[in-house]
């Protein structure tokens, strides 16, 4: 759940991958995420898709919403 001061992403989102140490923004497809508010988008699941790739990591980066700035995720599972 989303708290009314944050716990969200404000704004679209980037997928990265660890590669040999550096962080890189990749292309991906399914679910467009555009950052709206703890009242419209709390308990949301969103899928995201993108090629295979060889990488030490995987994260999404954004920025943290609302006043304090933070994101929440519930729950995250990567095949």
């Amino acid at each position: 759940s989303h708290f009314d001061n944050g716990g969200w992403f404000d704004g679209k989102l980037e997928i990265q991958i660890l590669r040999d140490g550096e962080w890189q923004s990749i292309e991906y497809g399914g679910d467009e995420y555009l950052g709206i508010s703890w009242i419209t988008n709390g308990n949301s699941v969103f899928t995201f898709t993108f090629d295979e790739v060889t990488a030490e990591g995987v994260r999404i980066y954004g920025k943290g919403g609302g006043s304090a700035g933070f994101v929440s995720v519930g729950e995250l599972q990567i095949y």
